[in-house]
């Protein structure tokens, strides 16, 4: 659930944010002051980046990670995402 307040009386209600398309202008009536408002929805992105002193020539850091399907454990470096597998490399 998500949260809006009435921009009338403070009020705070909850919506199913699966019902809401982006940037469209919604209505909502406050069931405080039964008022009616209206909200628009805004999804942000958040990008990071980090240090791969692996892709640099430094060394990987791999680290055992087991798998979603089954129970194999895959070998990845941390820092790039490189999969080592027994017989050698493949880049994701």
């Amino acid at each position: 659930m998500e949260v809006v307040k009435c921009p009338y009386c403070s009020e705070y209600h909850d919506f199913d944010p699966q019902d809401l398309i982006e940037d469209q202008l919604l209505q909502a009536e406050c069931f405080n002051c039964e008022k009616s408002f209206t909200y628009t929805v805004t999804i942000s992105r958040y990008i990071e980046a980090s240090k791969a002193e692996c892709l640099n020539g430094g060394e990987h850091n791999f680290n055992e990670m087991k798998s979603m399907y089954g129970n194999k454990k895959t070998t990845i470096c941390s820092n790039c995402g490189l999969v080592k597998k027994k017989a050698g490399f493949i880049v994701n």
